[in-house]
């Protein structure tokens, strides 16, 4: 186990996450919130990650469940959740009058060696750490959701962020099990975002082209990709979605719009499919969906 200590700040999904990850490479956590009753609910859903992961073989890490569990601790306090930490990693809604806020905060508090690391995934670092007294120390760790899962991690610099920082948040990334990607200075939508918002884009624009028989194939051929990439977060996340009345209501909406038949009955396939796969609305059914919807809104003449 390593002696230093990591503060996680906010206990949602990316939170969670990432207070597994560092959990399972040694590291005592200490995980913050405003609500206690969120944080009592956020340690028991790690709980039941974690000790399913072990059940199933896909722990990580060379610590037992119960073992990575004991270096998770949760705190209301802001100043006691950072006390010892040598790295903080924050994890608030996406917001960027509330991120500033934190670091505000965080910016009181912390000494000179500690780095101040934010999860998001669009704000620009100078946009969020311009001002604060210790700018070196901040830099963007940006997570693909979730962490634990998918290891790629995008390091942005502040244009002040001293290159020390840097280094020691790539080496422990390393060291945690993750994969990071420095990147040398800041840019709008970091790299990921941009490959990904091109390949999607690109994807609409064939949408337009393509024939219906195609198009159920493009289709068919994305949801096989999604069951097979997050088939492990289906099996580790069993309450990360709501009841299958989404779906449903979504078929319902399609059948009395009066869109195009075959799609209808495609995405009724892909609910009961889905359901029989885990017994809930998945991510995968939620994804499918979003992209069978969009299509009947944007090319309702399709077939």
């Amino acid at each position: 186990m390593d002696t230093a200590g990591v503060a996680v700040i906010g206990s949602g999904l990316i939170g969670r996450s990432w207070a597994m990850v560092f959990a399972a490479g040694g590291f005592k956590v200490k995980l913050y919130d405003i609500e206690q009753q969120q944080l009592t609910s956020a340690l028991e859903n790690i709980r039941k990650q974690i000790k399913e992961l072990e059940k199933t073989g896909f722990l990580k890490g060379d610590l037992s469940a119960e073992q990575q569990l004991s270096l998770i601790s949760i705190c209301t306090d802001l100043k006691a959740a950072v006390e010892g930490a040598t790295f903080i990693q924050e994890c608030t809604p996406e917001d960027l009058e509330l991120k500033k806020k934190i670091f505000g905060q965080l910016d009181l508090i912390v000494d000179d060696n500690v780095i101040l690391s934010s999860s998001t995934s669009c704000l620009l670092p100078s946009k969020l750490f311009t001002g604060l007294k210790h700018v070196k120390q901040c830099i963007v760790s940006h997570p693909v959701n979730p962490p634990y899962f998918v290891p790629l991690v995008e390091i942005v610099p502040h244009p002040e962020t001293d290159p020390s920082a840097v280094e020691r948040t790539y080496a422990l990334m390393k060291k945690i099990g993750q994969s990071p990607v420095k990147l040398n200075r800041e840019v709008e939508g970091f790299v990921l975002n941009r490959l990904q918002y091109a390949v999607i884009s690109e994807a609409w624009r064939l949408v337009d082209f393509l024939t219906a028989a195609v198009v159920q194939m493009l289709v068919w051929n994305l949801w096989l990709i999604f069951c097979l990439q997050i088939h492990v977060n289906q099996e580790k996340n069993k309450n990360h979605s709501s009841s299958t009345a989404l779906p449903a209501r979504l078929i319902v909406w399609m059948k009395h719009s009066q869109q195009k038949r075959a799609f209808v009955d495609f995405a009724d396939v892909v609910h009961r499919s889905c359901v029989a796969m885990s017994g809930e609305n998945t991510f995968t059914e939620r994804m499918v969906l979003v992209l069978v919807t969009r299509m009947l809104v944007c090319n309702p003449n399709a077939v």
